[in-house]
């Protein structure tokens, strides 16, 4: 018995289609549409069914027959609907995720016209192919897209019984070249086609779209739009049309790093062509970036004869030639030559667009020579007195920057240039050092960590004089522009025992900077040996004892700079604060000459003489997640109480009395809250809770593989044992990620106090709202090596691709490690746990340190400027501080002398830009001049041509030309 029938004309159902889908809640009181008008009944008996679905119209059929039985045909309550209401159904009940297996089983009615499965792909399974291609042989539009369970066999079976097809959508499924054929074999009336994901498709799988596999009682293959783009992202194929079989865009995209062998450049140009040819009303060509040869393709098409093929009852008179009907071209970046562009145009009489922009086969003189003056603008062919007018007004806008120029005055030029000077700088420190240059001055700074020692060696040129700046220090790079780095192992620590080995164990690493530094400048270089966690977990009397091993022995073998106060164990808030200072010098935050767009901060130094707030460039922020610890500094501009522990005050600056580059950053390291010592932590709380759990309820949960325990933070279905061999566990993933996160919530250890952290530690206000972080190490490993998320962070987007990273199956994430889809440095133990510290990483950054999930500047990054920034640079740079005070004093004493000389330097260059301004004006009018010369020429009367449309312009007065 039908429900109700409250639409008799198609067109009312579509209306009421419509509008179902504007129906929203609005809470408890009542349900209105966008427009705020009541609802139509069918809306409410939409809704009303949807609301009682599971409790009412499919609780009969779910309890005592779904997994029981299994039925061909089934008359249920919903037989008697019209389709149209049907998919309303079907669609309202996706957009609310209250669709479910036994839901679909009753919607599956024999006539539903269209389906869409996208938004809950987990129900598409073999067992319901079988059940539409039985029930629903007369379905019009199919979307299974995201159905990677899906076996390729099963789903050519269920194609072969769909022959009414019109719109189909496979994306990111396991499609192959057999459902391609099965598609080009049973589905004639198709009309769209999209396979967008769909990795294991070649451009050769696509092969029988286009070769005539149709027999002659098929559509016509009339595709209306192709688009081939090469790109840097996995491979992609997507088609989509008009009727009759016609693919309206079809997207190949490859990555040259991991293009395999089927994906070869040859089947690419098989494929192109096959789809040229069998597409004769085809109406948009975009060809980007190919990775292929592409002209030889286009001319073997055009040079392909007329087929023998049928037109459609509303076809026009032209013939169905390849190319024929084609409106749009895009061949950016390609091989193309001039005479194939021509040919089709004169191919083509519907053109409207062509774009050959970054051809390197054409190039614009042969584009002006090729073209008669009808298709230029009217802007390339001005008059003698545009030319005149052009002229005058760039004279007028030359004389107005040389009054604005030297109104701003010597200073701002200065430092403009300087500012130019110092991005140049960053841009070309790759280049080898140049030792022979007296100016230079070099530094060296000795990491000795827990697993090994480093020396860096930094040189920076003579300081400008300015007390302004800072020095422009770089990393020294060797007649090969590598980094003059030296690394041995083990720790300086392992000495503990024999400190009179300390001198011994450095002496190489001193050895190779001293053969990189020029000798005559030994005794003007500093040498800083600072020692870090390794040294600090040594009882102080052997870290002293070590300390002055190198203070007596280091003088005797090398000239260096070097005092007793040069060797020292540092802490943990001086390394963050070393960090800090590196990264926001390679940034360029201490240069407080800020541009316009550039963000900026006030800040209240504490001290200072000056009553206002001093407005300077916004520094960078830090967060870094390692194995062991995590970190975090930033800088407090505004006055707070913070402990001084936390709280590290310095000044950058030359002078100790000026305030400018007086910073107060708040650093503070927290020890266990790595990736993976937090794990750890987890799997020994998970042993201790699980073994008293079975001793309490006699139970023997997770002791065997075949009874093993649950476990949220690891993928689907894979399987792990953890704990030593007396207290083994087994683990078995559910890969659920929220119930992962409030698992790892109470391993923060937060309380309830305001302006607290991790392990109810104290932390200064952070303005979201005018502030910007990086994240380095784990920050950057979790977002990128699987989730490809690196950069830019966005709390939804990551939460969501982590979500569904933990729900897949570890099966198939094997599969896709195996076909290379993920970073190159990751690697199995990086998939095992991926799901873990992708949570953990969520829950400190937005629990721990209390970031708001919508905030939107945070990069996540490995490199600086693609280089790797220690925290050597900043001790350099802080240590250092007080040497410009030298070129300082210089630069006084030569007094007036140096104002004019900079003064004429000033004016001398404005002269010599309005002289190339200038000279660069009268070529442009020459050029001009001599282009109105040659399509003159080219205007004059020649010989008639057999193609009328030519001769106005090849195409049309109004056809737009990129170049």
């Amino acid at each position: 018995m039908p429900l109700f029938r409250a639409l008799g004309e198609r067109g009312a159902a579509r209306a009421g289609r419509r509008g179902v889908r504007k129906v929203k809640r609005l809470g408890s009181c009542g349900r209105t549409d966008e427009g705020g008008s009541a609802p139509s009944l069918t809306q409410l008996c939409l809704l009303s069914l949807a609301d009682n679905m599971k409790d009412v119209w499919v609780k009969d059929y779910a309890d005592k027959y779904l997994d029981q039985y299994s039925f061909r045909h089934i008359m249920g309550p919903f037989n008697s609907l019209p389709a149209e209401l049907v998919e309303e159904l079907t669609w309202l009940l996706c957009a609310r995720k209250q669709l479910s297996r036994a839901a679909l089983h009753l919607l599956l009615v024999p006539q539903l016209r269209g389906l869409s499965l996208e938004r809950c792909p987990g129900l598409v399974t073999s067992a319901l192919c079988a059940h539409i291609a039985a029930r629903c042989q007369g379905l019009w539009s199919l979307d299974l897209s995201g159905a990677q369970q899906l076996p390729s066999k099963v789903l050519s079976e269920t194609l072969c019984s769909l022959p009414a097809l019109r719109s189909l959508s496979l994306a990111g499924m396991p499609c192959d070249r057999c459902v391609i054929r099965t598609i080009a074999c049973h589905c004639h009336l198709l009309r769209h086609l999209d396979v967008s994901r769909c990795h294991f498709l070649s451009p050769a799988s696509l092969l029988p779209l286009g070769n005539g596999a149709f027999d002659s009682t098929s559509a016509i293959p009339s595709s209306s739009s192709l688009c081939c783009t090469a790109t840097s992202q996995p491979p992609i194929s997507s088609f989509s049309s008009d009727p009759p079989f016609s693919f309206s865009a079809s997207l190949f995209s490859y990555s040259h790093s991991q293009m395999k062998p089927v994906m070869s450049w040859m089947s690419l140009k098989k494929g192109l062509k096959c789809l040229l040819i069998g597409c004769p009303l085809l109406e948009k060509l975009s060809l980007v970036s190919l990775p292929c040869p592409l002209n030889c393709v286009l001319q073997d098409v055009l040079h392909t004869e007329s087929l023998d093929w049928c037109l459609s009852e509303d076809s026009t008179d032209l013939p169905p030639v390849p190319l024929g009907r084609v409106q749009h071209i895009d061949l950016q970046r390609t091989d193309v030559k001039m005479i194939t562009v021509k040919n089709i145009m004169q191919r083509s009489k519907r053109l409207k667009f062509v774009d050959v922009s970054y051809c390197w086969q054409i190039s614009q003189a042969s584009w002006h020579f090729s073209l008669s003056s009808q298709v230029l603008p009217r802007l390339l062919v001005p008059s003698l007195r545009q030319l005149l007018f052009i002229g005058l007004v760039l004279g007028l806008i030359g004389l107005l920057y040389l009054l604005l120029a030297t109104g701003k005055g010597h200073a701002s030029w200065i430092r403009k240039e300087n500012h130019f000077h110092r991005h140049l700088a960053r841009v070309t420190d790759v280049d080898a050092t140049d030792t022979s240059n007296p100016n230079l001055n070099y530094g060296l700074v000795v990491d000795c960590g827990s697993s090994g020692s480093r020396v860096f060696v930094y040189c920076w040129p003579r300081h400008n004089g300015n007390p302004h700046e800072l020095l422009d220090i770089q990393q020294m790079r060797d007649q090969h522009r590598k980094p003059v780095v030296m690394k041995i192992k083990p720790g300086i620590s392992e000495l503990a025992k024999t400190p009179e080995k300390a001198s011994n164990y450095i002496y190489p690493l001193l050895s190779f900077a001293a053969q990189h530094v020029p000798k005559n400048k030994h005794k003007e270089t500093p040498l800083y040996i600072l020692c870090t966690a390794g040294m600090r977990i040594l009882p102080e009397s052997q870290q002293e004892a070590l300390l002055e091993d190198l203070r007596t022995d280091i003088p005797v073998h090398f000239n260096f700079l070097f005092s007793d106060s040069h060797v020292e164990v540092i802490s943990g808030k001086q390394e963050g604060v070393y960090a800090w200072i590196g990264i926001n010098f390679v940034l360029g935050r201490f240069n407080h000459v800020h541009n316009d767009g550039e963000a900026v901060v006030e800040v209240h130094v504490p001290g200072s003489e000056q009553q206002d707030a001093l407005v300077r460039k916004r520094t960078a922020s830090v967060l870094d997640m390692g194995g062991v610890s995590t970190q975090i500094a930033y800088e407090v501009p505004k006055t707070e109480e913070v402990a001084k522990n936390l709280l590290a005050e310095f000044n950058l600056g030359c002078d100790a009395h000026r305030t400018e580059h007086v910073y107060r950053v708040y650093v503070s390291t927290f020890l266990g809250f790595g990736g993976n010592a937090a794990r750890q932590r987890y799997e020994e709380n998970l042993i201790r809770n699980t073994a008293t759990r079975n001793k309490l309820l006699g139970q023997h949960k997770g002791e065997t593989a075949e009874s093993p325990l649950p476990d949220p933070c690891l993928p689907s279905d894979l399987q792990d044992e953890i704990g030593p061999s007396a207290q083994k566990l087994h683990l078995r993933g559910t890969g659920d990620f929220d119930q992962c996160r409030l698992i790892l919530q109470p391993f923060l250890n937060c309380t309830n106090e305001t302006q607290t952290s991790l392990s109810g530690i104290y932390q200064p206000a952070i303005d979201y709202t005018n502030s910007q972080f990086y994240g380095f190490s784990e920050f950057y490993y979790c977002t990128e090596d699987v989730l490809r998320m690196g950069g830019d962070y966005n709390a939804s987007k990551y939460a969501e691709a982590a979500k569904s990273y933990c729900a897949t199956r570890w099966k198939t994430l094997r599969e896709r490690f195996d076909s290379g889809l993920y970073a190159s440095h990751a690697d199995l133990h990086r998939l095992k746990y991926q799901c873990f510290k992708s949570a953990w990483m969520y829950e400190v950054l937005h629990s721990g340190f209390s970031f708001p999930t919508n905030y939107k500047n945070l990069k996540t990054a490995l490199l600086v400027y693609d280089k790797e920034v220690q925290w050597t640079l900043g001790a350099i740079l802080y240590r250092t501080r007080f040497l410009p005070l030298r070129d300082i004093q210089q630069e006084a004493l030569k007094g007036a002398h140096s104002h004019w000389r900079h003064s004429f330097s000033f004016v001398n260059n404005h002269y010599l830009f309005l002289a190339c301004f200038f000279i660069v004006l009268l070529s442009i009018m020459l050029y001009l001049m001599r282009l109105r010369r040659i399509h003159r020429h080219a205007a004059q009367p020649c010989t008639p041509s057999s193609v009328p449309w030519l001769e106005d312009g090849l195409g049309s007065p109004t056809l737009p030309v990129n170049l």
